[in-house]
């Protein structure tokens, strides 16, 4: 992955929803949001994709 692809992945905290980005997260030694929780989940688009059934 490139450094620009990095910088573009967001995760947020699941107790106060802050949102955090990948290279911020790699900087710290432990990964886990400021608030001290360390339950993140990756944060995705409100993308819905319909799939034909066969």
């Amino acid at each position: 992955m490139s450094e620009e692809e990095k910088a573009g992945i967001l995760f947020v905290c699941m107790r106060c929803g802050r949102k955090t980005p990948l290279s911020e997260l790699e900087s710290l030694p432990e990964i886990k949001c400021i608030c001290g929780y360390r339950v993140l989940k990756k944060d995705r688009p409100p993308m819905v994709r319909q799939v034909k059934a066969i």
